[in-house]
């Protein structure tokens, strides 16, 4: 080395637009600095009292003051050829919303602090200009307000009846990328899926809509469940579309708009009765499964299951109802206190003093009719005490005493039972659990031997209490509310409401 001193590094130089802001807040005295800094500049700007108290002036002075430096600074601003030419230039990149960072690629130095207000100079410009507004990461133009507000209008005039817009016509009014645009929208609080905006997703039933709205086609409840934020549960999206006519199931398992003008599914009880009726009283198996599978996707087996439970009987490849209960008040569904479970039939009974005198007594014809009992004709069921007899005298179903029951369980007259009537002809008779709230106390009521289980939650609970009533598992609580009402089961009614 010869001794010669080392070159000092060559100190970095402000970008020019900071420096030129810079340069005119140098210009300004103490007490328009603070009112700069603390005030027209800042963040979290103070108020004129406040600025009075730090400056030393009243109130009013102090406005006086803020009018003045902003009338100053914004002179200058526009004196600047630099800083007029970068206003320009951010005004022209924003139509309505822009993300700061994407500006900032284009023109780096607008990120660059201001040192003695320790802003950047893109705040500084909207401070002083006014001409637009920054929001976090985003500039809006002319302001923040009015932004937001022709955005959403603009939505608004583009939305289908379900409230579901194109980004593209979002992204194309703002002149900004699809990703941009989906990336404000959600900033704002807007559903996106895929390529669409959903400005309707407040409630279950707008949601759904405008997820089957952006799909054009029937979809499955698990399907729109699985999409909706925040998660719902089976039993709250079912009740939610049943209760509003926007929708329809148009098949078994398959929700639509009811705008799309699709057929209406009919439960396969409905439709084999309907079918049978319209055929004067019976038709072969073929050609009812036939007739129903050509218009709903549900399983040939599904069909042949129906077509030979509850009401109806299967003889010779050829269904009709089972003996006389195409009546409406003989059918299962209509009849009160008949549930089942399973293969296991159940008949709600209060008991009174001929009861416990040992007498015998009627039965529902519709209870009759699914034990297989008909006129002139019986059946005799076996029980842990004995046989349970089942007849037909005169015009309707009777059973034998149940006494032995009794006064095995200790019965007394006004106390609740289940006569329990199960595959492979057993019987017995059961006391009813105490009365809840809710829906699981509800299918405690119609006998249902895991109502209290853990396991079961809420949409298997409701789906187990519509089988209880002869409705598909697939059916709501408002279908559930419609059955019980016409059967009188009031009690339970009740519990299910006490669940909302």
């Amino acid at each position: 080395m010869d001794g010669a001193e080392s070159p000092r590094s060559a100190e970095p130089t402000r970008p020019r637009l900071a420096e030129a802001i810079e340069e005119i807040i140098a210009e300004l005295d103490d007490r328009e600095l603070t009112l700069c800094r603390d005030r027209i500049l800042s963040t979290q700007p103070a108020t004129l009292a406040q600025i009075g108290e730090r400056i030393r002036v009243s109130r009013e002075r102090a406005g006086q003051l803020d009018n003045q430096v902003r009338r100053r600074l914004r002179e200058a601003f526009e004196n600047s050829a630099l800083i007029s030419e970068t206003t320009r230039w951010v005004c022209d990149s924003v139509t309505h919303v822009a993300d700061v960072h994407r500006l900032i690629v284009v023109r780096p130095e607008i990120r660059t602090p201001v040192p003695s207000v320790g802003i950047s100079a893109l705040k500084a410009l909207a401070a002083v200009f006014g001409r637009f507004e920054m929001r976090g990461e985003w500039v809006l133009a002319p302001t923040a307000e009015n932004a937001v507000r022709t955005v959403a209008k603009l939505l608004e005039a583009n939305a289908s009846p379900e409230g579901v817009v194109p980004i593209t016509v979002a992204s194309a009014a703002m002149r900004v990328s699809d990703e941009e645009a989906a990336r404000w929208l959600t900033h704002r609080g807007y559903t996106i899926r895929g390529a669409h905006v959903l400005t309707k997703t407040s409630s279950i039933e707008d949601h759904a809509a405008a997820l089957l709205g952006i799909a054009g086609t029937p979809m499955t409840l698990e399907a729109i469940r699985a999409q909706l934020i925040p998660k719902r549960t089976d039993a709250a999206v079912r009740n939610a579309l049943v209760a509003d006519t926007r929708f329809l199931k148009s098949d078994r398992t398959a929700w639509a708009l009811s705008r799309w003008g699709l057929p209406e599914y009919v439960p396969i009880r409905r439709q084999i009765a309907k079918l049978i009726t319209e055929n004067g009283g019976s038709l072969e198996l073929a050609t009812l499964i036939e007739s129903i599978r050509s218009r709903y996707d549900v399983s040939e087996a599904s069909v042949r299951t129906y077509a030979s439970a509850g009401e109806f009987v299967q003889r010779d490849n050829v269904v009709s109802f089972r003996g006389t209960t195409d009546s409406r008040g003989k059918s299962p569904q209509n009849t009160g206190r008949v549930f089942r479970e399973g293969d296991i039939v159940r008949f709600r009974l209060k008991i009174n003093n001929q009861h416990v005198r040992g007498s015998g007594f009627s039965l529902p014809s519709a209870l009759a009719t699914l034990l297989g009992v008909g006129p002139n004709s019986a059946k005799t069921f076996q029980s842990r005490l004995g046989p349970q007899e089942v007849t037909w005298a005169s015009v309707q179903a009777r059973s034998g005493t149940i006494k032995r029951f009794i006064d095995e369980l200790g019965l007394q007259a006004g106390d609740l039972v289940f006569l329990e009537f199960r595959a492979g002809g057993e019987f017995d008779v059961k006391r009813t659990p105490p009365p809840g709230r809710g829906v699981r106390a509800a299918l405690a009521m119609t006998g249902h031997s895991n109502s209290d289980d853990p396991a079961l939650d809420q949409d298997a609970v409701v789906a187990e209490l519509a089988h209880a009533v002869w409705l598909d598992t697939d059916a709501g609580l408002d279908d559930i509310r419609g059955v019980l009402t016409r059967r009188r089961e009031l009690d339970i009614l009740e519990m299910v409401d006490s669940a909302a």
